[in-house]
C-alpha cells in the first residue's frame, strides 16, 4: 500500500489545474456562447465567467457519467468549492510569482511530454488543445505556472512539516484495528477521523489480500470492431506471443508492440494488483497463471492482451511493522494538508478579493 504524500494539497491544486486547462475533460467548449463576465478580482486580477464555466461543465459532467444525480444544493457547493480553488491557485501563482520562483524551459517541455502521455498520439494532443481553443504557447505558460505553484507549494508547505513519530504511527494502528469500519460507512454523521480511519482501514485490508505483479502487452480492438479486425489483431498477437516463446524478451516486446500508453514505456509493468483492480476477463487469467508464465491471448473490452505474471503475494494479517511506514506518510499528509490549509488562509488574508454573484 502507498499513501499519497500530500494527497489533498495535490487533488486541491492538481485538479484546479487540469480543469483550468480542460484537457482532460470530455466535454468541449458547450458553454462558449456565454456573455462573459468579472466572477471574481483577486488582487486586480480577474476571474473570467467563461473560465470556470469551463471548469463547472467538465465537473458536471463527470458526474452524470458516472450516474450522479445532482440536486440543486450539492450543485451550487460544488460551484462554490470550483470557484474558491480557482482563487486559491490565483493566489498561489501570484505569490510564485512574487517570489520569483524559476523554471527551466526543460522543465516545462518535461510537463509537457507528463500530459501527452494520456493521448494516444501527438495529433490527438494537438486537436484536444485546438478544441479548448488553447495555442501552444498559451498551453506552455500554464505548465509553467503550474510548476511554480508546485515548487512554491514544497517550498512553503512540505519543508515546514514535521515527520510523526513511530508512537504515533502505532497509536494510528490501533485506532484503525479498533474501530467498527462497517458501521462508520454506513452511518451519515461520521466524524472526518472516523471517516479517514475507514479509509485507510480498507486500503489496509485491500493490501493484506492475495496480490500478483505482472506484466502485459495490449493490442487495441474495440469490441464491436468487424470479425476481420479482431482477427488480424488475434493473429498479430499470437505472433507477438511466439516470438517470446522463442526467448524474446517480454519486456523488450511490450515497448514495441503494446498499445497501453499507460504501461508501454515501462515494458508493460502493471506493480501487484489485487483482484477486482482488473476487468474479469484479465483478473481470472493473472491470478490462475502460474508465475513465469506467459498467458494465451486474453480478449477484454479494450482488445488482446498477453500477461506475463512475474511474482504473488499470498493473502496475510498486517503487523504494524508492515504498514508502519504507510502509517507515518498517512500522518505526514495530515500535517501537511493542514499546514497547507494555513498558508492558503495567510494569503487569502492579506489579499484584496471581490466575489461577484453568480
Amino acid at each position: 500500500m502507498r499513501f499519497t504524500r500530500l494527497k489533498n494539497t495535490a487533488i486541491v491544486f492538481i485538479v484546479a489545474a487540469v480543469c483550468a486547462a480542460g484537457l482532460f475533460s470530455p466535454v468541449r467548449r458547450v458553454w462558449a456562447a456565454t456573455v462573459d463576465k468579472t466572477l471574481a478580482i483577486v488582487n486586480n486580477e480577474t476571474i473570467m465567467l467563461s473560465e470556470f464555466d469551463k471548469i463547472a461543465a467538465g465537473m458536471m459532467e463527470s458526474f452524470r457519467a458516472r450516474g450522479t444525480d445532482l440536486g440543486e444544493p450539492e450543485k451550487e457547493k460544488i460551484k462554490k468549492r470550483i470557484l474558491d480553488d480557482m482563487v486559491d491557485k490565483k493566489l498561489l501563482a501570484q505569490e510564485a510569482k512574487k517570489q520569483r520562483i524559476a523554471v527551466t524551459k526543460r522543465e516545462i517541455e518535461q510537463g509537457i511530454e507528463q500530459v501527452k502521455k494520456r493521448f494516444r498520439s501527438e495529433e490527438d494532443f494537438l486537436a484536444e488543445l485546438k478544441s479548448q481553443g488553447l495555442a501552444s504557447k498559451a498551453y506552455e505558460e500554464r505548465i509553467r505556472q503550474d510548476i511554480m505553484v508546485m515548487r512554491l507549494i514544497k517550498n512553503n508547505v512540505e519543508a515546514a512539516v514535521e515527520r510523526p513519530t513511530e508512537k504515533e504511527a502505532a497509536e494510528l494502528f490501533e485506532k484503525i484495528k479498533k474501530a467498527d469500519h462497517e458501521k462508520t460507512a454506513k452511518d451519515d454523521k461520521a466524524t472526518d477521523e472516523e471517516k479517514e480511519l475507514a479509509f485507510i482501514a480498507k486500503m489496509l485490508e485491500r493490501e493484506a489480500q492475495e496480490k500478483v505483479q505482472a506484466r502485459h502487452i495490449l493490442l487495441i480492438v474495440d469490441k464491436n470492431a468487424p470479425q476481420k479486425e479482431k482477427l488480424q489483431t488475434l493473429t498479430k498477437i499470437r505472433d507477438i506471443r511466439k516470438r517470446i516463446t522463442d526467448r524474446k524478451s517480454f519486456e523488450e516486446m511490450a515497448r514495441l508492440y503494446s498499445e497501453d500508453p499507460g504501461t508501454k514505456s515501462r515494458g508493460g509493468d502493471l506493480g501487484y494488483f489485487t483482484r477486482g483492480d482488473m476487468v474479469p476477463e484479465f483478473d481470472k487469467v493473472a491470478f490462475s497463471l502460474e508465475v513465469g508464465k506467459v498467458s494465451d491471448p486474453v480478449f477484454t473490452e479494450f482488445g488482446y492482451h498477453l500477461i506475463y505474471v512475474e511474482g504473488k503475494r499470498a493473502g496475510r494479517e498486517l503487523s504494524l511493522e508492515d504498514v508502519k511506514n504507510d502509517m507515518l506518510d498517512f500522518l505526514t499528509q495530515k500535517k501537511a494538508t493542514k499546514k497547507y490549509e494555513e498558508y492558503l488562509s495567510a494569503l487569502r488574508k492579506k489579499a484584496n478579493i471581490r466575489i461577484n454573484p453568480f
